[in-house]
């Protein structure tokens, strides 16, 4: 699924302190944990974290960002949803997210509460490295320290090994967008989830469709030769590339991808993006993610 901004029914929560912070920069090379896995321990560390810390007006809230990961790659005008959580024992009101000591958006939290999580989009105004930096605010006017991160921004550094990053100045210019071989500015708007909702338990080893319905928001049709491309993650059995249906602009399409579910439990997700003919990926990126028991 796409995920918009919004708030979570449940929270989400990583403590700044040093073990925390290698469980969520775990990667390739570290014991695979999944998406659901990791907020779920995440979690339980952020609120012993809370609890021996006791109510006191002056302790500092605590925030994470679950997703990305330090060093994550997107592509040029690519929408970034950063899923962030916070902690307090004074109750947290909002998460505020800054791109190169930016304010680039706010999450505000309806009822002040212990635990908050939500999504805040971001929309890179260019090609480049983000350092990202996100902070909790609580009632009683605490502020914690910052969670920081960096991204790197382009096309061609989607599937490069992660480099060093530094910031770059904010900037004005308008986000570019993706211009396909036909001089045709390549969008789409993700609508709903068909099949298969974030989450849904599959039995290990059981075949699954997972369905998304898009809107063409480009400027022109989406006719031959447009396909939907494996891009990172489980790839669950599927073909890494699958063609869909033509579809004339401002018109939606249901694109479908046949799965299978893994046969070891846990948590697993499946990332995809459309392609043009070509060659250049276009849109938010689009996955599955299902649990087997």
């Amino acid at each position: 699924m796409l995920r918009l901004a919004d708030n979570d029914t449940q929270m989400t929560v990583q403590p700044t302190n040093q073990a925390a912070r290698r469980l969520h920069n775990s990667g390739p090379g570290d014991v695979r944990v999944g998406s659901g896995i990791r907020i779920v321990l995440v979690m339980v560390l952020m609120w012993m974290l809370v609890a021996c810390g006791g109510a006191s007006q002056t302790a500092k809230p605590v925030v994470s960002v679950v997703t990305p990961v330090e060093g994550a790659r997107f592509g040029i005008g690519e929408v970034i949803t950063l899923q962030v959580a916070a902690a307090s024992s004074n109750n947290v009101e909002r998460i505020e997210l800054r791109a190169n000591n930016a304010i680039a958006g706010t999450a505000t939290n309806p009822e002040p509460s212990l635990t908050f999580s939500s999504r805040i989009d971001f929309t890179p105004p260019q090609a480049g490295s983000y350092a990202f930096a996100v902070l909790a605010y609580d009632s009683a006017g605490n502020t914690s320290d910052p969670f920081l991160l960096n991204v790197l921004v382009g096309e061609e550094l989607l599937f490069s090994v992660p480099q060093p990053t530094q910031p770059v100045a904010p900037t004005t210019t308008p986000p570019p967008g993706i211009v396909g071989g036909n001089g045709c500015d390549l969008s789409a708007q993700f609508v709903a989830d068909v099949t298969i909702p974030d989450g849904t338990e599959v039995a290990a080893g059981k075949p699954f469709v997972k369905t998304w319905r898009l809107r063409n928001t480009s400027s022109c049709a989406w006719e031959s030769g447009y396909k939907l491309k494996f891009l990172s993650d489980e790839i669950m059995g599927a073909a890494p590339e699958l063609s869909i249906p033509p579809t004339p602009k401002d018109a939606e399409v249901d694109i479908s991808v046949q799965l299978m579910a893994p046969s070891a439990a846990g948590t697993y997700t499946s990332t995809w993006r459309l392609l043009e003919p070509g060659g250049k990926l276009f849109g938010n990126r689009l996955w599955a993610s299902v649990k087997v028991p």
